[in-house]
């Protein structure tokens, strides 16, 4: 059997609650892909300002993000 059958077969034997069940657990997930796949705005726009922040800081290097103590 595909997965598809076999899901077909499992639902065919559950009861309706637990049907309602499997309903909610499968709209959870698609909340939590649908959040996952679209960039949270403000996210983009703070990466954006922090971006364009270190293009106009000319002093701006890698080393400089180094945590305190390890910097030479």
């Amino acid at each position: 059997m595909i997965n598809r059958q076999l899901l077909k077969h499992k639902v065919d034997l559950l009861s309706d609650d637990e049907v309602s069940e499997v309903l909610e657990y499968i709209s959870i997930m698609e909340t939590v892909r649908i959040q996952v796949s679209s960039p949270d705005p403000l996210e983009e726009a703070l990466l954006a300002f922090l971006i364009q922040s270190m293009r106009y800081d000319s002093g701006f290097s890698l080393g400089s993000l180094q945590p305190r103590g390890l910097a030479n």
